[in-house]
């Protein structure tokens, strides 16, 4: 249900153009398991995602291609479904710092922050379990550009200037995605606390 509420803040006029329409990367085993699932998805600008298959995969080449030709992607990095009640989040898909090396220019990268999600949904619910649960308070809390975007950029500087082997490639890879998470959890700290004793960082 993250999915459409969020876009519930937009204005109606936007969804009645095809551009500028999200895009996004969906589990193969929970948005395309038939054909009616499938299509759905495929029509709401979903990539199919298969987990456990890298970050070499037509999901991650086709989202690069996308943010080159200046289209917007929307992606919950943790590539999993993920209700935690503070800003402690699980290490983020190294899938995301492939993206943001690759492509030809540094996107917009603009983090988001939701809160009450876990309550429409929960995981816990009871049936029926494919109604969301109404009534429920939720948030989203856009935080600003110009951190994330800064510490990207300069990693993605000294790589291009040192051009090193596959190894040395997937360290930067991995600290842009670091990077994007520290960020990411530095705005769930000031919307929902930094959940220090609940949770431990995912080294």
């Amino acid at each position: 249900m993250d999915e459409p509420l969020v876009w519930g803040i937009l204005p109606a006029e936007h969804f009645l153009r095809a551009r500028p329409m999200r895009w996004s990367l969906g589990a193969s085993d929970i948005c395309f398991t038939n054909s009616f699932f499938s299509e759905f998805f495929r029509q709401g600008q979903v990539l199919e995602t298969f987990r456990g298959n890298g970050i070499r995969q037509h999901a991650v080449d086709r989202s690069i291609e996308l943010l080159n030709q200046g289209e917007w992607v929307h992606i919950f990095p943790e590539g999993k479904i993920a209700q935690p009640a503070h800003s402690k989040l699980r290490r983020f898909k190294w899938g995301i710092g492939r993206m943001l090396m690759e492509t030809d220019e540094l996107p917009e990268i603009i983090p988001m922050w939701l809160t009450g999600f876990d309550q429409v949904m929960d995981e816990s619910r009871r049936f029926p379990r494919f109604l969301p649960r109404a009534g429920k308070c939720v948030s989203v809390t856009f935080g600003v550009s110009d951190v994330v975007r800064g510490r990207v950029s300069a990693l993605r500087e000294s790589h291009n200037r040192i051009r090193s082997g596959e190894r040395e490639t997937a360290h930067v890879r991995a600290n842009i995605t670091r990077a994007v998470q520290e960020e990411l959890e530095n705005l769930g700290e000031k919307v929902s606390g930094s959940g220090r004793g609940i949770q431990k960082e995912a080294k």
